[in-house]
């Protein structure tokens, strides 16, 4: 998830880098969304299931691929 506020960066960034999952953004910050979901850093990466239940939650990308690597 991305607080970018130009949506034109990102979509950019996104396409530059051509992940293979889904991405979403705030654009702009939302205090309350982050104390949900208790993200203290930036960037936090979190693998969500179809039932939208957090299963991982890392501020280390390499971390949160090799949960996803796991599951696959």
């Amino acid at each position: 998830m991305s607080i970018d506020r130009s949506k034109s960066k990102w979509e950019t960034y996104l396409k530059t880098h051509q992940y293979n999952w889904i991405n979403y953004n705030q654009f702009g910050f939302d205090e309350t969304l982050y104390k949900d979901l208790e993200i203290q850093l930036f960037p936090t990466y979190l693998v969500v299931n179809s039932k939208g239940n957090i299963l991982h939650k890392s501020n280390r990308f390499k971390q949160a691929l090799s949960f996803v690597e796991e599951l696959i």
